[in-house]
């Protein structure tokens, strides 16, 4: 459990003890009710608030960094308690799928050194093996050139062709090696010699042909080495964000349910009102009766047990489409969509019976439990604040009614 956890729990520790407390010294103080039922909501919040491990998130930031400019990479340097904006979220994800284009058109342009070669040994009529090595293919077209030079001095022409053709060439591989980061001196070296005219000397036209070859072959080299590398990084980046998205998806489920229960939260709870489309809503708030002294006496284990278990009873006792949720504490509540409010009392009344003959077994042994209910139904236009209120205006009316009861709110 990690420190904040830790605090979280002390703090609900402390404010169930002290709660009993502070309402039986002041029973008839409706807003000191209210007041304890929003710190009860806050300290469940804080406690459900999703976390990312710092080590884990700082790990990711710094691998995906190395893909990305050093703009972009600020993104990823920022605090990282502080969410990143919609805007620069969208900024980065662009940037990202402009390196995974630009890695896809490195892949293309990797097999432009073969297929060069196959055209400047078709511009002297002669045929290379496709399935030759780039080496092998590199030197039996300087061997076709030197002997094109002896044998014909028009193949100038044709060579001042394929001089312009690997221009092209080494142009967009130059451009594709700086937009991933690798050093194209090879590729400027080899532009450097194909800019000088081609000597009349057929052994000088063939050294400087050389010469480029070699920077031609060390360049393609460094592209096949920067895309493959950064194809493995792009799978393993995508591999850690898809572990990443996963995490945050299970933590924001267990942000909409109690942990201790396993039923729906406030937040989830809020949730479901505001989806519901029925007119006819009836809403039943339950409060087990004398819990604190279930604490007291058997310990807050043993009512940790005891507020599980009910949560499986009132689970179980509801019909399909009913939401029963954990306001906090003791406090429990089931939402009754399209039940007007005496069908409402009714389903009320079965749940309180079947809390009532319910045998609690705990690990400090049998436990008697009862429920008190407040059941309200909610008016036409009335504000979920005030409807709740209603119902826990019942509730109340049946605690100090003599408790293991149902009340109705009118």
């Amino acid at each position: 459990m990690s420190e904040k956890d830790a605090l979280v729990h002390q703090l609900i520790d402390d404010f169930d003890a002290l709660r009993p407390i502070v309402l039986a010294s002041n029973k008839e103080h409706v807003e000191l009710r209210a007041i304890l039922r929003r710190m009860a909501s806050t300290l469940e919040k804080l406690q459900g608030l999703p976390a990312v491990p710092v080590s884990q998130y700082r790990l990711l930031a710094r691998l995906l960094s190395r893909l990305i400019d050093a703009e972009h990479g600020l993104l990823l340097s920022s605090d990282v308690g502080r969410e990143m904006g919609e805007q620069d979220a969208d900024r980065l994800i662009e940037h990202v799928e402009q390196r995974r284009r630009l890695l896809a058109q490195a892949q293309q342009d990797v097999p432009i050194l073969h297929r060069t070669i196959a055209r400047c040994s078709a511009l002297i009529g002669r045929e290379i093996a496709a399935d030759r090595e780039i080496a092998d293919k590199a030197q039996a077209l300087e061997m076709m050139l030197r002997a094109h030079l002896q044998e014909d001095r028009v193949v100038r022409g044709e060579l001042n062709e394929l001089i312009a053709t690997l221009r092209a060439s080494l142009a967009s591989m130059s451009r594709v090696l700086q937009e991933v980061g690798a050093d194209s001196s090879e590729l400027a070296r080899a532009q450097e010699v194909l800019s000088q005219d081609l000597p009349e000397d057929p052994v000088a036209a063939k050294r400087l042909l050389e010469q480029a070859r070699e920077e031609i072959l060390a360049a393609g080299n460094k592209v096949v080495e920067a895309n493959e590398a950064m194809q493995q990084q792009m799978q393993q980046q995508m591999r850690k964000m898809q572990q990443l998205t996963e995490q945050l998806k299970r933590a924001e489920a267990q942000a909409r349910n109690d942990p201790l229960t396993g039923l729906a939260n406030r937040r989830r709870l809020a949730e479901f009102l505001r989806g519901l489309k029925s007119e006819t809503v009836s809403f039943v708030m339950l409060d087990i009766d004398f819990f604190k002294k279930i604490n007291d006496q058997y310990g807050h284990d043993a009512g940790d047990e005891v507020l599980a278990d009910l949560a499986e009873v009132l689970s179980g006792c509801v019909r399909e489409g009913d939401m029963v949720a954990r306001l906090g504490g003791e406090e429990f509540c089931v939402v009754f969509p399209d039940t007007p409010l005496a069908t409402a009392v009714e389903l009320a009344e079965e749940l309180r019976a079947a809390v009532d003959v319910h045998d609690f077994k705990t690990s400090a042994g049998p436990i008697p439990v009862t429920v008190s209910v407040g059941v309200a139904q909610r008016r036409p236009g009335e504000p979920n604040s005030a409807w709740i209120k209603r119902a826990d205006e019942a509730l109340y009316a049946s605690k100090t009614g003599g408790r293991n009861r149902v009340s109705s709110a009118e």
